[in-house]
């Protein structure tokens, strides 16, 4: 069943440390519309949700999508004539998106023309606007590599075309507003820069929402201006970029073209939701960096290694409301070395379209899902009293090396309690813990085994109930094939209260009594004794023997243990035989005789007949 991961922005309170939805050893509970207890604030292995179809993502290592979240534009000024052609022509030679254009050409509509020819492959189309000024554009909504992504332009060496009035290869501009997002089994980082190439690696969703959300607030060049691109080192100049500073801050150059409102959540359908509201948000880019440098916030309290002293207001440099229309393009995603997956791109690709500022109404991609079972059982207190308690299961990680890793809710109604220490606004009714497999489906660890329990009905109090999945490295209990997940079995061995209607006696002399419950136990134990010489005991009389010096004393003890002999139950004294199965045989052989008797009379008559024909 679906189940989303919501999460809010994480400003200062109390520190300006990264989201915590992938602490697995912090869970943040809530309480739905219907009442029941969910889990926020745990990121999901991407590599093991589905789409709204049902069907898994299987995502493998580097496979991902591009985003974009603007429309790259450039627009080409300078000069007395803008962008200058010869009057005789010349010869264009420039580079778009790595793809080498080169043609001789008269006027502006000629260089628009050769630039256009090439769009398949650069995913850049160009017009000429203003009569002396070209304009580049790529929405970044065809393609799967970086060669058709963004507007990365320069000029070889035997370009004669003025871009800005600059000769030659002496012009180079970079305007990137969308990026590459892969997953990584193992962990990923998402190192954020203004460079295409830089890829921002994700293993969680929440890795996910948190690298789209810092590339559309801060590494988006909305307002399409012309940063000097390094074309030997294939990304944008960092000096003359000058936009984020070595504690990843923005510098004063950049404010107007951020848009640090943009909100990226995961809702509880489960789908990526992106919003873009108006107005200023206060994000920790936003610190002052003298004030900083200081060791001091504005109130004059120290901040260490970025961490504001709680209860503190950081000084923010920037209360522009930094509002930009966000353009958003999802397509997938290929290299040399991964293929595309089809099925991610499908899932964001409903976050297409622009979402103008202050929208009402944000872009969601389709519901990711997650492989999720759950089982109830009844138990019992020390009263007799039923409750119930239920265990959740939900796939959080998987690894070729470490098979999978599930996390486990268990849950009893209130006013049960089985959260002995829990934090400020947990649940009491609620622990979490986690169960993981092997490669081959087997079972290798889970956590809690044992819970306590208190009724709060008058029952004892800090009762344990043991959980059981089965053998750690077996297969006899719970485990984890390519199957739809379904509960077998449950056994437990709890009761309610009953009363006795009902005894006999097995063959090992326990005495057992039945219950109105349903169940069965020993009551008492008949003894028997052996003698070490039973020859020597002494008749008393019908079937009574007695002890004697030559017997020696009597050795107590159950039926059909040692030298004694089993019991009969329901058999007459002094008999061996079981009347039951005595009476059983009776029966079978009268019908038997009957049987034979009449043969023989049916046989008599055959010969009577046979003699009067022959008279």
């Amino acid at each position: 069943s679906g189940n989303g991961i919501l999460t809010a922005d994480k400003l200062f309170a109390p520190t300006r440390a990264a989201s915590t939805e992938n602490d697995t050893t912090k869970d943040t509970l809530y309480m739905d519309s219907k009442n029941q207890v969910r889990l926020r604030e745990r990121g999901v292995d991407m590599g093991v949700v589905y789409d709204e179809k049902g069907d898994a993502l299987n995502l493998r290592d580097g496979q991902g999508i591009w985003v974009s979240y603007a429309d790259a534009k450039a627009t080409f000024t300078g000069g007395q004539n803008g962008i200058t052609v010869p009057q005789n022509g010349a010869l264009l030679d420039i580079n778009i998106n790595g793809i080498d254009i080169r043609k001789r050409v008269e006027n502006l509509d000629e260089v628009v023309e050769a630039i256009n020819n090439f769009s398949v492959q650069t995913g850049v189309k160009a017009s000429v606007i203003n009569g002396n000024q070209i304009q580049l554009t790529n929405q970044n909504n065809t393609g799967t590599t970086a060669t058709a992504k963004n507007i990365k332009i320069y000029g070889n060496k035997d370009n004669k075309i003025q871009f800005n009035g600059q000769n030659a290869d002496a012009f180079s501009a970079a305007v990137i507003t969308a990026y590459q997002y892969t997953y990584s089994p193992v962990g990923g980082v998402a190192a954020h820069s203004y460079d295409d190439s830089a890829v921002r690696q994700f293993t969680t969703t929440e890795d996910l929402r948190e690298a789209m959300q810092q590339d559309a607030r801060k590494y988006i060049n909305y307002d399409g201006d012309l940063l000097a691109y390094d074309a030997a080192q294939g990304a944008p100049r960092s000096a003359a970029i000058q936009w984020i500073d070595a504690d990843n801050r923005f510098t004063q150059n950049a404010y107007n073209n951020k848009n640090d409102g943009v909100r990226v959540t995961v809702n509880a359908q489960g789908q990526f939701e992106i919003n873009n509201p108006a107005g200023d948000a206060f994000n920790e880019d936003d610190y002052n960096e003298n004030t900083f440098a200081q060791g001091k916030d504005k109130d004059g309290d120290v901040i260490t290694d970025a961490t504001v002293v709680t209860g503190t207001t950081p000084d923010n440099k920037n209360t522009n409301e930094d509002d930009k229309i966000v353009t958003i393009a999802v397509t997938a995603l290929s290299t040399d070395a991964v293929n595309t997956n089809t099925r991610m791109e499908k899932a964001f690709s409903n976050l297409n379209g622009s979402l103008s500022i202050g929208a009402s109404t944000g872009k969601t991609s389709s519901a990711l899902k997650m492989s999720a079972h759950s089982m109830t059982t009844e138990f019992y207190d020390s009263l007799g009293s039923k409750h119930e308690i239920t265990v959740e299961y939900r796939k959080v990680s998987y690894s070729p090396e470490n098979g999978t890793e599930w996390s486990i809710m268990v849950t009893v109604p209130e006013p049960g309690v089985i959260n002995l220490d829990p934090e400020a606004g947990a649940y009491k009714n609620v622990v979490t813990g986690n169960i993981r497999f092997g490669t081959d489906g087997s079972l290798i660890g889970y956590s809690p085994s044992t819970i306590n329990y208190t009724a709060n009905n008058g029952s004892a109090a800090g009762q344990t109930i043991s959980l059981n999945f089965g053998t750690l490295g077996g297969f006899d209990g719970i485990t984890s094939y390519d199957e739809k997940s379904n509960t077998e079995n449950i056994a437990q061995d709890g009761y309610t209260g009953g009363t006795l209607n009902g005894l006999r006696i097995d063959q090992s002399g326990k005495i057992i009594g039945s219950f109105t419950n349903g169940h069965s136990l020993a009551l008492a134990q008949v003894s028997m004794a052996t003698f070490t010489n039973n020859n020597g005991l002494e008749k008393l009389g019908g079937n009574v023997w007695g002890e004697t010096a030559n017997s020696g004393a009597p050795v107590i003890g159950a039926a059909s243990t040692g030298s004694r002999g089993k019991i009969n139950a329901s058999t007459l004294e002094m008999s061996n035989v079981d009347l039951s199965h005595a009476f059983t045989q009776l029966i079978v052989i009268q019908r038997g005789y009957q049987a034979n008797s009449k043969t023989i009379t049916t046989s008599d008559n055959m010969l009577n007949t046979l003699l009067q024909l022959k008279q």
